[in-house]
């Protein structure tokens, strides 16, 4: 039996009342999916160019993975983990954003290149510089003499 937190029931029951009612208003919804996928290409060596291969009815290029809109292909060892990172899929992002439906809706898991922080988050470890650095880049005033630990 299957024993889940109260919190996640919660945010389930939450996100499917949410989706059923983005469904019935008509928006339309893309889910953004990381995963790994292997491609296999048969590679006809009697195709030297492009031309060729249009009459031939046969196509130059890879095709994604079926029911994909747009992938994002490695282009090192297969493995997009080694390429991946917030400012790239952020890039990548931004180039399919023009091709999605007008009120779309886009569903993202919680991968961690999905989102990053802005700036450095301050914590017990920072030093009195850094944090007087900060509060000045945010106009808090304070005065220069008090401790780290007032800061």
């Amino acid at each position: 039996m299957l024993i889940d937190r109260d919190d996640i029931i919660l945010w389930r029951r939450r996100y499917l009342r949410t989706i059923k009612r983005l469904r019935d208003e008509g928006r339309p919804i893309y889910y953004l999916e990381a995963g790994h996928i292997r491609s296999y290409v048969w590679v006809d060596d009697t195709i030297n160019f492009s031309k060729q291969a249009f009459l031939s009815g046969v196509s130059t290029r890879s095709k994604g993975p079926s029911g994909c809109l747009w992938t994002f292909e490695s282009k090192k060892s297969g493995d997009y983990h080694e390429e991946m990172c917030a400012e790239t899929f952020e890039k990548w992002f931004q180039d399919v954003l023009p091709w999605l439906q007008e009120n779309a809706v886009i569903v993202l898991d919680n991968a961690l290149y999905h989102s990053r922080r802005k700036e450095k988050v301050l914590n017990a470890n920072s030093n009195k510089h850094e944090i007087s650095e900060w509060l000045k880049s945010k106009n808090i005033d304070f005065e220069d003499c008090i401790l780290k630990k007032e800061l």
